[in-house]
């Protein structure tokens, strides 16, 4: 499963790539296992932390584990970009905006790679999530593009969209990719 994840890891790679400079300070919220993680940090040469509300790590990466799947227990403008990538599904609709404003506080941008909601993903999604840890929360609040927007434009979220390519035949899985800045920066 690691090489599967490794290969996600390439799409992710390819879609920050634009945002993400040698020495970024990034942290990756909902880090997850942390082997995309430990990709990003070795391939972007960035310095990352990871932070996830459970710790079922199988990479040595930098840590801080989350006590409430709202709260980050970080100073503001710890980091120069926050990266939320698949995590944001897996949390209630009212508690997304709680964690993104969050996140806003503590990073300068925030990149949201979210997971385009058709049956197939959500599918492969549970089905991945099962392999990896059982115990992940898995409540599908997935939002289509349109949707996206919306909650960014009413709480005052500068968004902007950016296409995420990858090969069909080998990931049919597409995904959004949002680059955000709080709208008073």
């Amino acid at each position: 499963m690691k090489i599967t994840i490794k290969f996600r890891s390439k799409i992710v790679i390819e879609a920050i790539r634009p945002f993400v400079s040698h020495g970024t300070k990034l942290l990756d919220i909902g880090c997850g296992n942390g082997v995309v993680s430990r990709e990003i940090e070795r391939r972007l040469n960035c310095f990352l932390t990871g932070t996830d509300i459970l710790d079922y790590r199988l990479e040595r990466i930098n840590f801080k584990k989350m006590h409430f799947e709202d709260r980050l227990d970080f100073a503001d403008k710890s980091f120069d970009i926050g990266l939320l990538c698949d995590t944001l599904h897996h949390i209630p609709f009212p508690t997304q905006i709680k964690l993104i404003k969050e996140a806003l506080r503590v990073c300068s941008q925030i990149l949201i790679i979210e997971v385009k909601p058709t049956l197939a993903a959500r599918f492969i999604d549970y089905t991945i999530n099962q392999i990896h840890n059982k115990d992940m929360r898995i409540i599908y609040t997935f939002r289509n593009e349109k949707e996206w927007q919306e909650l960014f434009r009413t709480n005052g979220i500068n968004a902007s969209y950016i296409k995420v390519s990858k090969p069909f035949f080998l990931y049919p899985i597409s995904n959004y990719l949002f680059s955000l800045k709080s709208a008073r920066d």
